[in-house]
């Protein structure tokens, strides 16, 4: 079985038009378009129209609203760790984390391993539970993950990162059938919020949801999408339900210490 997302299309940015974006995923194309609002009366109408095709039954459940949310400002504390990843934006993590490397004694045990029907992707950035990579028993107790994966384009390709468009019906319906495969073979038991967020100077879409775990245990998942013109970022968190206590704090945090090196 293929790993959780193989990669994204392009998505083209038009000065006064539609948005048109292709997602490639899993092996199949997801066409869909980000169609631009000229003003308030013409968003209003736009967003009844999603409602009604909501209601009757036409897409999983969704969320709207007239405004844009914001994350708060958080500046990492000194004890925080800073990573430059692949001198295309930087983003810190937590001291309760750790860098997964190729040759840690977990990445060792699992790297050619078949988990659940699917190899682990060891292409992409991955921060886990400090203490996983040497396998410490008490790491094993709980779950969380930061996984990064940068995809590089042409000029165009994609929506500058300042820029904001709402998304359709068909975008959200898209987003919620990425986070699907991406949480294969585990089954996602709410229907995935799929939103735009304000994050510093610039914008990302964001997809939040609640999956099936090992043993029982119920994993929160909010993955990012962050364009820039020429490339995009993808950025999933994660954590075990149970111990929300113990992540949501750091983990939501994370997020707000993405920058972009050049914003574009």
């Amino acid at each position: 079985m293929k790993t959780e997302q193989q990669g994204i299309g392009s998505l083209k940015n038009r000065k006064r038009g539609c948005l048109k974006t292709a997602l490639c995923i899993i092996g199949f194309s997801i066409f869909f378009m980000i169609t631009c609002v000229q003003n308030a009366i013409n968003r209003k109408e736009r967003m009844d129209d999603n409602r009604e095709k909501y209601m009757a039954d036409s897409y999983d459940n969704m969320t709207s609203s007239d405004e844009l949310p914001t994350l708060s400002i958080f500046t990492p504390p000194d004890s925080w760790d800073n990573y430059n990843i692949a001198d295309a934006f930087t983003i810190s993590v937590p001291p309760t984390m750790e860098l997964r490397r190729n040759d840690d004694q977990y990445t060792e045990k699992v790297k050619d391993v078949n988990w659940y029907g699917y190899k682990i992707n060891t292409n992409i950035v991955v921060f886990q539970q400090k203490g996983l990579a040497k396998e410490d028993k008490e790491a094993y107790n709980t779950y969380c993950r930061v996984m990064i994966d940068l995809h590089k384009g042409s000029k165009g390709d994609f929506v500058k990162a300042t820029n904001f468009e709402e998304l359709s019906v068909e975008d959200v319906k898209t987003f919620q059938d990425l986070a699907k495969q991406s949480a294969a073979p585990f089954k996602i038991i709410d229907s995935p919020k799929v939103r735009y967020v304000d994050i510093g100077s610039v914008y990302g879409v964001q997809v939040e949801y609640l999956r099936e775990g090992q043993m029982s245990k119920n994993t929160h998942v909010a993955m990012y999408y962050l364009f820039n013109y020429d490339e995009y970022a993808n950025i999933t968190v994660s954590y075990s339900q149970k111990d929300a206590l113990k992540w949501k704090a750091d983990l939501s945090n994370v997020i707000k210490t993405f920058k972009w090196n050049i914003i574009k």
